[in-house]
């Protein structure tokens, strides 16, 4: 049995990374979306977590 179950979406949100010598901001990708980050948080606090989503055909992400 779980604790909290969330259904939604698994997203790649660009963060800040710093700048390049010109100045311009430089972003990293990270996993996210706020379902993800929820129960991410949850299971750091020892809450037993499961997430029900789907993978997108995106154009380079076929499996």
């Amino acid at each position: 049995m779980f604790d909290v179950v969330a259904i939604g979406e698994l997203l790649i949100d660009f963060t800040p990374h710093g700048n390049t010598e010109q100045g311009n901001t430089l972003y990293e990708s990270n996993p996210g979306g706020a379902p993800a980050n929820v129960l991410t948080v949850l299971a750091k606090l020892g809450r037993k977590t499961a997430f029900i989503g789907k993978v997108g055909e995106d154009i380079g992400y076929r499996f």
